[in-house]
């Protein structure tokens, strides 16, 4: 099933230099998707939804925020047994900025219901089982742990680092001089299918761009 995520894309020469720690520490998920933020994770169109009124709708949300530049100058990790972070953190007033465009992409999303057209009843079953299974990946992934209070906006680094390992490249990356900025003018709209690449799909502008 096509997947759905709202991110933002740092210009070029940030994802440049964002990559070039990638290249060496984060080599899986380099090729799949560039370096960006995720604002609103992953989720699925319901039945009756199509990528039309989608982005419409997205973009009748957050046309009414104004673009604004954001700073990482923080870099943060954590260690986890199923997964290894390395990552860098906006600062204070970024945050509060990003987390107004979630709110608003959350409320976007969230607003679509579906639309059910006269089907015979096994494919009405059919659609009733898959939406419960949608509907309980989304309480999951999204309604549960992507709250505003949760939500931790962040660029990643680097990502399954074996224990082995962590420790020095946390010392080698401590090195560095974290002195990120650039304006964030729109929001994009990535699709996959269902593993591998991320594509994307449309970027829907913010206000007065």
């Amino acid at each position: 099933m096509k997947r759905y995520a709202l991110l933002i894309i740092p210009p070029k020469d940030t994802c440049d230099y964002i990559d070039s720690f990638r290249k060496k520490y984060n080599r899986n998920t380099k090729d799949k998707i560039p370096p960006h933020i995720t604002i609103y994770p992953l989720f699925f169109l319901k039945k009756g939804c199509s990528e039309e009124m989608i982005i419409n709708k997205i973009s009748s949300y957050i046309k009414t925020i104004s673009a604004d530049t954001i700073y990482f100058k923080s870099l943060r990790y954590f260690k986890n047994k199923n997964n290894n972070i390395v990552y860098i953190k906006p600062d204070k007033s970024s945050i509060i900025f990003l987390k107004n465009l979630f709110i608003k992409s959350s409320d976007a999303v969230k607003s679509i219901k579906p639309h059910y057209s006269h089907k015979p009843f096994t494919e009405k079953l059919f659609i009733i089982i898959s939406n419960f299974v949608i509907n309980l990946a989304n309480q999951i992934f999204q309604e549960d742990f992507y709250t505003p209070e949760i939500y931790s906006p962040h660029i990643t680094l680097a990502e399954n680092i074996s224990r082995k390992h962590f420790d020095e490249i946390i010392k080698k990356l401590k090195k560095y001089n974290i002195n990120i900025s650039f304006k964030v003018t729109s929001v994009c709209i990535y699709t996959n299918p269902g593993g591998g690449i991320w594509n994307k799909l449309t970027e829907v502008k913010l206000n007065n761009q």
